[in-house]
């Protein structure tokens, strides 16, 4: 039996998501786990220090076998999604009622997201000498 080991460097901005650890097929989150959360006993982070939920980055994810429901769980499920709307991302997660949309509509909605996402900042006085040289460069010519 071939056995490997890859290790790789976690860079930091890397999108992470948390998915509940499933074993035999079976997840690791119960009702009473539920309740507990429900009555402000437990956060997340309890459920992370329990083993029950982890975080997985795209290289794990591809070794993965993910269920988005609980009813759709096999013996090979190694994870169960939280809420089936994550398995979208953050962005796509906004749209509302996307599974009523066409597709291209949804790829549009995203990509005006992601440009609502910018934090804004002042800009340095440098930068904007060097702009408006280059564009009063270019009109000139």
């Amino acid at each position: 039996m071939l056995r490997s080991l890859s290790v790789s460097m976690l860079l930091l901005g890397r999108v992470c998501r948390p998915l509940i650890i499933c074993d035999q097929g079976m997840p690791r989150v119960t009702a009473n786990h539920i309740a507990k959360l429900k009555n402000g006993e437990w956060s997340f982070n309890h459920f992370l220090h329990h083993g029950l939920v982890e975080y997985l980055d795209v290289n794990e994810e591809s070794n993965a076998l993910v269920a988005l429901y609980e009813s759709k769980c096999v013996p090979d499920t190694t994870h169960l999604e939280i809420e089936p709307f994550t398995v979208l991302g953050v962005v796509a997660g906004l749209i509302p009622y996307p599974h009523h949309n066409q597709s291209p509509r949804n790829t549009y909605q995203c990509a005006m997201g992601k440009q609502v996402g910018v934090m804004g900042c002042q800009p340095d006085a440098q930068f904007v000498l060097q702009l408006l040289h280059s564009i009063c460069s270019s009109c000139s010519s």
